[in-house]
């Protein structure tokens, strides 16, 4: 039997792993565009390179908009009664 510890867990897991992964692809697209034009030097078309990193954070923002889209809001508990909230 699935606990509500047991569903915390996997919730903060999926976080962490969503989170992580945007922040790679987030990165991956700024060293492009920062190596860009050392790249140049070394004769690699920076636009290509500039390409890369444009499609790298189009990629990030379709799955940060993914990741909002699917994620359910939740709302919040009632308030507890006043007999209850100075307990």
């Amino acid at each position: 039997m699935t606990t509500l510890a047991d569903l915390q867990a996997a919730v903060a897991a999926t976080t962490t792993v969503q989170a992580s992964a945007l922040a790679l692809i987030q990165g991956l697209a700024r060293q492009l565009e920062t190596l860009a034009a050392e790249l140049e030097t070394q004769g690699v078309d920076p636009t290509a390179v500039e390409a890369l990193a444009t499609t790298l954070s189009m990629q990030a923002a379709a799955f940060a908009a993914a990741v909002v889209a699917n994620t359910p809001v939740v709302a919040p508990p009632p308030p507890l009664p006043p007999s209850l909230a100075g307990a």
